[in-house]
């Protein structure tokens, strides 16, 4: 079995200025949208929403500063625990068949 991987796509403006990855294998230059599911106004708003929750929201670290551990809290996360090592045992799907 061959070891491949998937094409990276980058827009064909930038061609001139970083054609030497072309001759790494997996990037190519031009249609990058065909590759990230079609040229279409879902995907670029996709995209825009994802830009913005990236850019706009706060980061992790920052919410975890301002959370403070309570009592609750703790004892909610002692359920889930107990609850999901007792779940461990019981069978589950395997997804992954036939595929």
């Amino acid at each position: 079995m061959e070891l491949s991987f998937l094409p990276s796509f980058l827009p064909s403006f930038l061609a001139e200025r970083f054609g030497f990855l072309k001759g790494l294998g997996s990037i190519e230059f031009g249609d990058y949208l065909h590759a990230l599911g079609g040229a279409n106004k879902f995907t670029l708003c996709e995209i825009a929403i994802a830009c913005a929750v990236v850019f706009l929201t706060s980061n992790s670290n920052s919410i975890a500063e301002r959370i403070k551990p309570t009592v609750l809290s703790a004892l909610l996360m002692a359920i889930l625990t107990v609850l999901s090592v007792l779940m461990l045992s019981q069978p589950s799907e395997f997804i992954y068949f036939n595929f």
